[in-house]
């Protein structure tokens, strides 16, 4: 059972279905693990368009400060509920330090997608999991109107930003 049209799908996974692409990181733990940084970003996205509230909690570094929140599946619940993703876009991908950056965008709108469309701009830090070896979100930090989404960065903020305060 799907949260938005197969077209919305197509339009956040990288390839042309779904189950090729963050389907199969949605259903196995062992294939999730397998994904790089930018690709653990967009099937993270994905899941909120599918309405898999569970892979963004299983996607969250145990260090992140949102993975210490009891009410971390709530809040991607009701984020499933309240933002309506369109498209994301991975504009760079780094890894330094054993730690991944991911600068990306993602148009959105809120309620039932009937408002004003915006874009999200964000830079998210993801690190290796101990125990799979997979890339997972730790935080990310809004981008302003004069950073350059190109811009790498040496450590991104703590907390997960607007909209709604809700998990990426």
């Amino acid at each position: 059972d799907l949260h938005y049209p197969l077209r919305r799908q197509r339009q956040m996974c990288i390839r042309d279905r779904y189950e090729a692409c963050c389907g199969r990181a949605h259903g196995d733990a062992s294939a999730a693990a397998a994904l790089a940084a930018e690709d653990v970003m967009r099937a993270r996205f994905t899941a909120y368009v599918v309405g898999d509230a569970q892979y963004i909690v299983s996607s969250t570094h145990e260090e992140s400060k949102d993975r210490a929140r009891e009410s971390l599946l709530r809040d991607a619940e009701n984020t499933i509920k309240r933002i309506r993703f369109h498209s994301f876009r991975a504009k760079r991908s780094s890894e330094k330090d054993g730690e991944a950056y991911v600068t990306y965008e993602a148009d959105y709108t809120q309620g039932k997608g009937r408002g004003k469309m915006k874009t999200l701009a964000e830079r998210a830090r993801l690190r290796r999991d101990a125990e799979t070896g997979g890339w997972k979100f730790v935080d990310a930090v809004a981008l302003g109107a004069n950073a350059s989404l190109d811009d790498a960065g040496d450590a991104a903020a703590p907390g997960a930003p607007d909209p709604s305060r809700r998990p990426m």
